[in-house]
């Protein structure tokens, strides 16, 4: 996402979605229609359900609003220990400071079905928000019918309870990633961990790669120069991650555990997209993980 970009996260069961529409009602009775576009270019809206009628205006009235809807229920389909009042207790609410001590209890359970709304803006390195159907700690969306700017829920293919997987799927890096966070708040930064830093084929970006192959090509991936600032030892792993790809069949990589790793473009894949994914994790505590996508185009 470019710089100039704003991010604005709406809940819509609070009054961030009328404190929107009224600013962008705003700027369109105020500024120019080449304002205006220019205004709404800058937005990026994720909201936790429509509940109530003013995120549907706010959709209806400004159609090239990048607007992003889920009901997914974030951690929900977790293993529960992950969102247990037993792990709430332990690494937020107590002994973490006057912020953890804030942090409410919903049916005896962690609360956060609004939380993928926030995910995106951790710079994990999944490149989520600047594609939300190609999936992330926030879930996978896909485009509304009939239009290039609304996003809602897209159903994984891997699990029934599907709306629960696209996140879930990726819950116990996010709360240990929680978890860390609210250490820094009490923690002393040589005593707390820290994630570590994901290197791709010599890339040190967040950014994804993008490569064009041939079918039966040779590919290398190569983690090599990736390091954690806390001198951890450093766990590797090479994902291939069917659901955003368009290419279903099995991809064989060789020594997908390793910090370098090979694999051959299948023969049958011309004209799909892979997408695979190098998983870097620490073993600190709480072990944290970070990532690094590659998009493979197969000629």
């Amino acid at each position: 996402m470019k710089a100039e970009q704003l991010v604005a996260i709406n809940e819509l069961n609070n009054k961030l979605s009328v404190e929107l529409a009224q600013a962008l009602w705003r700027v369109r009775n105020d500024r120019s229609e080449e304002e205006l576009n220019k205004f709404i270019s800058k937005l990026r809206v994720y909201a936790w359900g429509h509940q109530d009628a003013t995120g549907l205006w706010i959709q209806e009235n400004f159609p090239n609003l990048v607007y992003l809807v889920s009901t997914g229920g974030v951690i929900y389909s977790a293993p529960p220990e992950l969102h247990s009042k037993e792990w709430l207790d332990t690494h937020v609410r107590f002994n973490h400071g006057p912020l953890g001590a804030l942090c409410p209890i919903r049916w005896g359970k962690l609360g956060g079905a609004d939380s993928e709304t926030y995910f995106g803006l951790i710079p994990n390195g999944l490149s989520y928000m600047e594609h939300p159907d190609w999936g992330g700690w926030g879930g996978r969306l896909q485009k509304q019918a009939g239009s290039d700017t609304q996003w809602v829920d897209l159903e994984s293919n891997i699990k029934k309870d599907s709306l629960g997987h696209t996140i879930s799927r990726w819950a116990r890096e996010f709360q240990n990633d929680f978890q860390a966070r609210m250490d820094w708040c009490i923690k002393d930064f040589d005593e707390a961990n820290h994630p570590p830093k994901a290197v791709l084929n010599g890339d040190e970006s967040l950014n994804f790669l993008e490569v064009h192959v041939k079918p039966k090509e040779k590919i290398t991936l190569d983690a090599t120069g990736s390091s954690d600032i806390d001198g951890d030892e450093l766990y590797y792993e090479w994902r291939y991650y069917h659901e955003p790809s368009s290419y279903k069949g099995t991809l064989n990589i060789k020594n997908p555990t390793q910090k370098t790793a090979t694999f051959k473009v299948p023969k049958d894949a011309s004209g799909k997209t892979l997408h695979v994914l190098l998983v870097v994790s620490d073993n600190g505590e709480p072990k944290l993980t970070r990532y690094r996508r590659m998009v493979i185009h197969v000629e």
